[in-house]
């Protein structure tokens, strides 16, 4: 619905949650961010994708798997797994074919929100799926970007939003009332699980003021923001900069397909 939630802490939380479609994202501290915690590595499953899961890590150390788990069955609920398989995929360039799912594909193709970026190499999973499922999954060597499109599903909730149309009500408190701050671990679809840890909430009056005006210097550049001070993209991008580092200043979307 338009809103931004911040995550402070590491563990594993819910992008996307609705009957069918369920999308989780591990949040992991790195170095490249000073301590605060990153987007690390997703996974896509729920009942629409027939028992598979997708799951992919960042450049560094993580792999896209394609995996098969009996245990996630028709309703939704996990019990012990009877039967399951998974292997690697994509490891160079290429396409998957999802057991027919839709289209799976890797390459280098993207367009960057920001010019100031086209010199840096590209490592982009497309992702095309049941429900008009549409991702893109930027693979940077510590983190990723994600960038999710579809439309508007029943009982649909997590940190993408309720999509009622209503941005205030998506604020993380509230999200958090509904579904809880982190994934149980009964419905966890990754192999491990990383300890939930809450760190300090940080806000950009935490940035000194030197180093703000410098954030916000690049940031109107990167983005093209003219003032800024309303745009809550520029905000993030200023936050960002901030606490993290100049090379993030364009980090914040990937285009296209």
């Amino acid at each position: 619905d338009g809103s931004r939630t911040n995550v402070y802490g590491e563990g594993q939380v819910w992008l996307v949650k609705s009957g069918k479609i369920w999308v989780q994202l591990r949040y992991l501290a790195t170095p490249a961010t000073n301590g605060l915690a990153a987007a690390h590595d997703i996974a896509v499953g729920g009942p629409f994708m027939n028992q598979h899961i997708l799951r992919v890590g960042p450049l560094r150390g993580g792999k896209i798997i394609w995996d098969f788990q009996a245990k996630w069955l028709e309703s939704g609920v996990a019990s012990a797994a009877v039967a399951s398989w998974r292997k690697e995929i994509l490891m160079a360039f290429g396409e998957f074919d999802p057991a027919g799912l839709g289209k799976i594909s890797y390459d280098n193709k993207g367009q960057l929100l920001d010019s100031a970026q086209e010199g840096l190499p590209r490592h982009i999973v497309h992702v095309l799926l049941p429900g008009n499922l549409f991702m893109q999954i930027y693979r940077w060597e510590n983190h990723l970007n994600v960038r999710i499109r579809m439309p508007p599903k029943p009982n649909q909730d997590g940190h993408c939003g309720n999509f009622n149309g209503d941005k205030d009500d998506d604020a993380r408190d509230m999200i958090v009332g509904r579904i809880g701050d982190f994934v149980a671990k009964a419905d966890l679809m990754f192999d491990t699980d990383t300890p939930r840890t809450h760190s300090k909430a940080v806000s950009l009056d935490d940035c000194p003021e030197d180093k703000r005006q410098q954030a916000e210097q690049n940031c109107r550049a990167a983005l093209d923001a003219g003032d800024g001070s309303d745009d809550e993209r520029f905000r993030g991008c200023v936050f960002d900069v901030c606490f993290v580092g100049e090379r993030y200043a364009a980090q914040e979307e990937v285009e296209g397909w």
